[in-house]
């Protein structure tokens, strides 16, 4: 009878533990496992000492052990503390492809629906996101503390408005290239001015022989020729000069080479 009623209450407290399939454990073996059982117990390993004990529980074990075995494993189960993660993006979305990390040791690859068994205690627990963020928690699991839910939430930092990158070009070639365009000007001016003077000369020349042009009158108006002559030769390498001297000014200002560069750096982060 005594038999019966260990089979039964190790058939009940196996029920509450993962079924491994394994073979019927020898005496020796029985009495092995009760006493890591006991030395795990002690030490909160829980998890250990309930590995231990759904050995010694076992039907084959002898009567005694295997009853004793079977109402700690019970005990030890009721005991275990267990712990659910939640995780969710900065917009309530979430998450799933997230690996936990519990006292540098992976605890799980990605976070599922059901809770996981832990030992109790103090734990240092890491979850990280394929996108690359983490988040560290400290937390203190006690004995028969079930289901505990923690919500984490990874947050990424708004980029930072992009700023084209600032420039700044060599100073001595923006002044060169200044200073021909306003050579260049000048010239443009003073042929406009040598224009109007070979112009007026023309028409000097023009007016000083319209009634005959001899004695004083033709001395007069082969000075006015002249002065047409040259005023007009001066204007055409005034407007010639300028125009090219204008046109390699703003080459030279506008093709200035960078000599510098400002940039900007986006970050990643994560919280809780």
């Amino acid at each position: 009878m005594k038999r019966l009623v260990a089979v039964s209450v190790s058939v009940l407290a196996m029920s509450l533990v993962p079924f491994v399939a394994h073979a019927s454990p020898t005496s020796a073996q029985c009495i092995e496992a009760n006493e890591h059982a006991i030395a795990s117990r002690k030490k909160l390993a829980l998890l250990d000492a309930q590995r231990d004990l759904a050995t010694c529980a076992d039907a084959a074990c002898p009567a005694d052990i295997a009853s004793e075995c079977a109402r700690q494993l019970h005990d030890i189960v009721a005991a275990i503390p267990s712990i659910t993660f939640v995780a969710k993006s900065d917009t309530g979305a979430d998450l799933t492809d997230v690996r936990v990390e519990m006292d540098g040791r992976i605890l799980a690859d990605h976070l599922g629906a059901t809770a996981v068994q832990v030992d109790p205690g103090e734990h240092t627990f890491v979850l990280t996101a394929k996108s690359g963020p983490s988040v560290t928690r400290k937390l203190l699991l006690r004995e028969g503390e079930k289901d505990r839910n923690e919500t984490v939430t990874f947050a990424v930092t708004p980029p930072m408005p992009f700023t084209p990158p600032a420039t700044k070009h060599d100073g001595v070639w923006r002044a060169t290239g200044a200073a021909l365009a306003g050579v260049g000007l000048v010239s443009i001016v003073l042929g406009s001015i040598f224009g109007v003077v070979a112009i007026t000369a023309y028409n000097d020349q023009v007016a000083a022989c319209r009634n005959g042009c001899t004695g004083q009158l033709r001395l007069d108006a082969q000075a006015d020729h002249d002065r047409a002559v040259w005023s007009s030769t001066a204007s055409t390498i005034g407007f010639v000069a300028g125009g090219v001297l204008l046109v390699a000014g703003s080459v030279v200002f506008f093709a200035a080479p960078v000599v510098g560069t400002d940039r900007v750096a986006l970050s990643i982060g994560g919280t809780f």
